[in-house]
């Protein structure tokens, strides 16, 4: 099941990976039998949308919050260090909401499962007390009672099989939740170490110009003193009128 869900979920983001892409532009052209067709990015947004409904609720959001942290490494201008704050936030908060709707799962179980008990015990005795109301022979009483606790036995059982189901799904559920945050925190930091060493690279750059800017105006200031010492070595010249 982890790997159908981690399979859509893969599925789905390149889809929206391609319609941002498309999205850069109003319409494109594409060439066919010689003729230019546009096709309208509307119809692309409801293809992608007829895609997102077949894909579960929790993934959808996984690969909404996986597009924005991925598109933020876009462009090369938060520290690394920013980038892996903002991912790990939006991490606790999908893990924080999943374990929250994983309690609120469990609550409502455990509230229809009292509720249901205490509604099958009511009319167990609903049912003795219409019994005690007639005379009855030894055998009818004993008769009626052994299938009260048929009843009884067979509703336990069968509420105890239920609990064992519901724990065994709420069981997968988590762990494929675990396992696809795991997957999504291998690919994002495959991702944030490219953007690391480009931002690495890009601040190794901007110093190296830094220090060439440094270096020109250093160079502009010498020759501007050196033109003015060679000025002061010029002989003068005598300024005056002409004797008739």
């Amino acid at each position: 099941m982890n790997s159908l869900l981690l399979s859509d979920g893969k599925f789905f983001l390149i889809c929206l990976l391609v319609l941002s892409g498309l999205s850069c532009g109003h319409t494109y052209t594409a060439v066919d039998d010689g003729s230019d067709e546009e096709i309208s990015l509307k119809q692309d947004q409801q293809d992608i949308e007829e895609l997102r409904k077949n894909i579960p609720s929790e993934i959808r959001h996984r690969n909404d919050m996986l597009k924005v942290i991925l598109e933020s490494m876009g462009q090369i201008k938060d520290r690394p260090s920013r980038v892996r704050q903002k991912f790990n936030r939006e991490v606790r908060k999908r893990r924080s909401a999943f374990q929250k709707n994983q309690h609120r799962q469990r609550e409502k179980y455990n509230k229809n499962e009292r509720r249901q008990r205490e509604a099958f015990l009511k009319q167990l005795k609903k049912e003795r007390d219409n019994f005690r109301s007639h005379k009855a022979t030894k055998e009818q009483r004993s008769d009626f009672y052994n299938r009260q606790d048929q009843k009884r036995r067979d509703y336990f059982a069968n509420q105890r099989d239920k609990r064992r189901e519901f724990d065994s799904d709420a069981r997968e559920k988590s762990n494929d939740f675990y396992a696809d945050t795991r997957a999504m925190e291998r690919e994002f930091s495959q991702e944030w170490r490219i953007y690391n060493r480009k931002w690495r690279d890009l601040q190794k750059q901007k110093e190296l110009e830094r220090k060439q800017r440094l270096k020109g105006i250093k160079g502009v200031s010498s020759q501007d003193a050196s033109g003015f010492e060679q000025m002061q070595q010029v002989p003068g010249t005598h300024l005056g009128t002409d004797s008739q």
